[in-house]
């Protein structure tokens, strides 16, 4: 009988156990999915549920995402929240975007933020995209820029291509 109430008071200690650790470990999960939430600027987080040592956590976290959004030129950088280190990269960083943009002929090129080397490597990338697409056929393509050389050549692709058009009995032959 002994044994019987020993077991019966065993089993009911370990549910009462296993009730409060799952009730316990609910709760810790709801803690570390909002902690989660905030850390990554999710929406749903609930800043007053956070520790003290969290908040600072999220607060980094936020910072962190602040200039990576400002470095790579996003919606949402705000820059009045930078240092004067992260200032200077960000600066660095949208120039050489610029650059870049103004190198390949992207909209949004300010030639006016570039300094003179910069200038010269646009001019060259943009004479050198002009030639490939008089050299192709494709639209866009100003032959007035072109030497005298550059127009031979392209004089001759358009021969090879329309060769090739009536060859192939494509459209825009010009056997005349």
């Amino acid at each position: 009988m002994k044994l019987i109430r020993y077991l019966s008071f065993g089993l009911l200690l370990t549910v009462a156990i296993a009730s409060g650790l799952k009730a316990q470990s609910a709760t810790s999960s709801a803690n570390s999915q909002n902690y989660s939430a905030c850390v990554n600027g999710y929406y749903g987080c609930d800043s007053r549920q956070l520790t003290e040592p969290e908040r600072a956590a999220v607060a980094d976290a936020a910072h962190k995402r602040n200039y990576s959004d400002c470095l790579h030129g996003y919606y949402g950088c705000d820059s009045r929240q930078l240092t004067e280190s992260e200032r200077a990269a960000v600066t660095d960083a949208a120039h050489k975007r610029n650059y870049s943009d103004c190198l390949h002929g992207y909209y949004g090129c300010d030639s006016r933020q570039l300094n003179g080397s910069e200038q010269a490597a646009v001019t060259d990338a943009a004479h050198k995209r002009n030639y490939n697409d008089c050299l192709h056929g494709y639209y866009g393509c100003d032959s007035r820029q072109l030497t005298e050389s550059e127009q031979a050549a392209v004089t001759d692709a358009a021969h090879k291509r329309n060769y090739r058009d009536c060859l192939h009995g494509y459209y825009g032959c010009d056997s005349g």
